[in-house]
């Protein structure tokens, strides 16, 4: 008897510990992931770039290493405003001469919008500056023009404030002028694109 009494005792308490321990959780869990103020994050990804020039060959597809940052404020729960800068570089790229490093990216201002607030995927739409260049020693050209960038995600949340995020992007480029260092213009329109697929350590 006394075995039971002490077996319902040592449960009631448990109960008593753990209730609101479990309940806490369960709140956690169904308000969602939290995301306020200020985010950030840094971010490798693979880029497939192409290029078109006036009265260039066509070019085959370049495949870019990338680097990604991006950083900026919580308007809601369900709306985030960035900025974010990739870029990657490859030798010799779009048929350049030996020895000449080619660089694509981008910098956009982009709203990220959470279809579900309490959810983790997310849809990206922005304006974007896209850069192409290529350089040989001191010698240089680059073309950059506005355009459009359109990407989805997903964070994966790792406690706390971090998530590990796969993403999908895309960024279109207009046509722009080919400069050289010098500030020199040709009289040739250079437009650059770029998809890229990407893994991103995010601060929210």
């Amino acid at each position: 008897m006394r075995t039971l009494i002490r077996s319902t005792l040592v449960a009631l308490l448990l109960g008593a510990v753990t209730a609101p321990l479990m309940a806490q959780d369960i709140r956690a869990i169904s308000s969602g992931p939290s995301r306020a103020g200020f985010w950030w994050g840094l971010g490798l990804a693979a880029a497939q770039a192409d290029a078109k020039c006036d009265g260039c060959p066509n070019f085959d597809p370049e495949t870019f290493p990338m680097l990604d940052i991006r950083l900026g404020a919580t308007l809601s729960p369900s709306v985030l405003l960035g900025l974010q800068i990739t870029g990657g570089q490859k030798s010799e790229a779009f048929q350049t001469n030996a020895g000449t490093d080619v660089t694509v990216g981008d910098v956009n201002v982009s709203a990220y919008w959470y279809p579900m607030s309490s959810g983790n995927l997310w849809l990206q739409g922005g304006l974007a500056g896209v850069v192409w260049q290529a350089k040989n020693g001191s010698n240089t050209i680059h073309a950059t023009s506005g355009g459009l960038t359109l990407g989805a995600g997903y964070d994966l949340r790792m406690g706390g404030n971090m998530s590990i995020t796969p993403s999908l992007r895309g960024a279109w480029g207009g046509k722009g002028k080919l400069v050289d260092q010098d500030g020199n213009s040709a009289d040739v329109n250079w437009q650059t694109n770029f998809l890229e697929a990407g893994v991103s350590i995010i601060w929210h």
